[in-house]
Order: structure tokens, then C-alpha cells, then sequence
């Protein structure tokens, strides 16, 4: 990026950095600053949610994966960000640009990925407390949990380390699971909404027929709790979806097409802030959604206050 002077000489009064510049470096000082924001906020929010989760009755099962999310999210603001806000900032003669471009992958791969795959556990988890009613006490318990979110968090660690490996090679693999996480999320989902519509059409009749029988899926279709888990589920699913697809088609496109150019690096920067902001959008809907999640964090900022 050294300008060509009027003589036909190169100078180089502009730094050259590891994100590409070309396009304006008003354009690389705003992805420096809004990272900055979101990495506090980041930081800040999930701490909060950490620790109002605890003081929730949410069952459990459902409390462990909640938290996970949360301090993936977290992790994403004190690692992930830091990281990326170091190749911003670093200037390309330091020769550090590929070891941290190499971290931001890893990281990036392990958090977000944990994420995606938590997110998706829990809609298979809210899946089986529908399927299973009276049994999911006994299938889906806290240890088993235990047992999946460690798995989980090897698996993301074990598929980051493919990019020491082959960078292509990585990337398919990581385009491949999350299309994978979406499909069972989506068909977990569905069931779950046709589970829905059934049961207004049963109670409907049932309500016509004067029988006030139900079944243990239908009593628990009626709980006000099992709804508000599923629908603050499958908002923070839509969430994830809204800000991993523009990552997921740019490294589609590194990945099957190999095209590279400045405006696509742009496009890509601006992705992955994207992907960024999903961790400061989760607590917020946990805040919005969760009453006994929204009146902790008020009482912990009250107290923060007055200390």
C-alpha cells in the first residue's frame, strides 16, 4: 500500500497493516472502533448474564447449557476480539500478521463454534422435553450434559487445529458442521411448532367436546415455562442465523471459489464483526426475555452501585 510519488519513487508515509486498507482507512478506523464497543460490551453483558443465571430456577439441564453459551460468548470478547483487534492494528513489517491470523482462525473456530453447536443442543434438548415428558428427567440429566458440552468443546477445539493443517481443507469442514448444526436446529424446531399446532387443535376440540383429558406431551405444551424456553431458544437461534450467514457464504466462496480481493477481505472484516456482535446481542435477548434473568442483573448493577 506505499503511495507512488511524482518521480515514479515509492514512499511510505501511510503503515502498512495486516487488514487490508485499500478501500479507506476511515473504513479500517470504524471496524477498530466498533470492535472495540462490542468487545466491552461483550465482556460486560455476559459477565452480568453469568451471573444471574445462577440465581434462576431455570431447570438444570437447560441452566448448564445457557451458561456455556454465555461464557462462550464471553470468551469471545476477552480472546477472540482482542486478537482480531491486534491484526487491525499491527503493522504488516512485523511479520506477525499470519501467527495472528492463524490465532483469530483458532479462536475464532473454537467460540463460535461453540456457539453454534450449544445453541444446537439446546433445541435437541428442548426437543426431548417434549418427546420424552415423564422420561427426561431420567434420560437428559445433568451429568449426560456434563458429558456433551465437554465433547462438544474438544470437537471445536480438535476442528480449529485443521487450520495448522490445510486452510481449504478447514474451512469446508467447518462451512459442512455449520450446515449441519442449521438442519437439525431447523428440523427440531418444526417439530416442535407442528407439537404446537397440534395441540391448539386438540385443546380446541377438546374444549368443544367437554373433555378436559390431556396427555403428558399436551400438559406440557400448556406450561407457560416450556413455551418462553422455546421461544427465547429459537430467538437466539434466528439471531445466530442472522449473523453467521454473511460469514458462513464469504468463506464459501474463499473456500470452493478461492477468490480474493480487496473489496471481498472488506466484506469478509465486516462479517466477522458480525459474527462478533452476536455476543453482545445474546444477553440482551436473556435481559428481554427472561424475567428472573433481568431482575438479577438489575439487582447486581444496584449493588455494584452502591459499593
Amino acid at each position: 500500500m506505499a503511495n507512488l510519488s511524482e518521480d515514479g519513487k515509492h514512499t511510505t508515509n501511510q503503515t502498512e497493516f495486516c487488514i487490508n486498507t485499500s478501500l479507506g482507512r476511515e473504513l479500517h478506523l470504524f471496524l477498530i472502533v466498533l470492535n472495540i464497543c462490542l468487545s466491552i460490551t461483550a465482556c460486560t453483558w455476559n459477565a452480568l448474564i453469568l451471573v444471574a443465571l445462577r440465581k434462576c430456577s431455570v431447570r438444570s439441564t437447560t441452566k448448564l447449557l445457557f451458561c456455556c453459551l454465555a461464557s462462550t460468548d464471553l470468551c469471545v470478547g476477552l480472546i477472540l476480539q482482542p486478537f482480531y483487534l491486534t491484526y487491525m492494528m499491527t503493522s504488516e513489517s512485523l511479520n506477525i500478521c499470519p501467527l495472528i491470523a492463524t490465532l483469530i482462525r483458532i479462536a475464532g473456530v473454537i467460540f463460535c463454534g461453540m456457539s453454534l453447536t450449544t445453541l444446537t443442543a439446546i433445541s435437541v434438548e428442548r426437543l426431548l422435553a417434549l418427546l420424552l415428558v415423564m422420561r427426561y428427567r431420567e434420560v437428559v440429566t445433568l451429568r449426560r450434559v456434563r458429558v456433551l458440552v465437554t465433547i462438544l468443546w474438544a470437537f471445536c477445539v480438535i476442528l480449529s487445529m485443521l487450520f495448522l493443517v490445510s486452510y481449504h481443507i478447514a474451512v469446508g469442514l467447518v462451512s459442512i458442521v455449520m450446515v449441519l448444526c442449521l438442519i437439525v436446529s431447523a428440523f427440531c424446531y418444526t417439530k416442535i411448532y407442528i407439537a404446537f399446532n397440534r395441540h391448539q387443535r386438540r385443546l380446541a376440540h377438546n374444549t368443544l367436546q367437554g373433555n378436559p383429558n390431556k396427555s403428558g406431551e399436551e400438559t406440557l405444551l400448556s406450561t407457560p415455562r416450556y413455551k418462553k424456553t422455546v421461544s427465547f431458544s429459537l430467538l437466539l437461534q434466528m439471531a445466530l442465523v442472522t449473523c453467521y450467514l454473511p460469514l458462513a457464504i464469504v468463506l464459501a466462496l474463499f473456500a470452493f471459489t478461492k477468490l480474493h480481493s480487496s473489496i471481498l477481505d472488506f466484506v469478509y472484516n465486516i462479517a466477522l464483526s458480525i459474527v462478533v456482535f452476536n455476543s453482545s446481542l445474546n444477553p440482551i435477548l436473556y435481559f428481554w426475555k427472561i424475567q428472573e434473568v433481568r431482575q438479577a442483573v438489575k439487582d447486581t448493577i444496584r449493588r455494584v452501585a452502591c459499593h
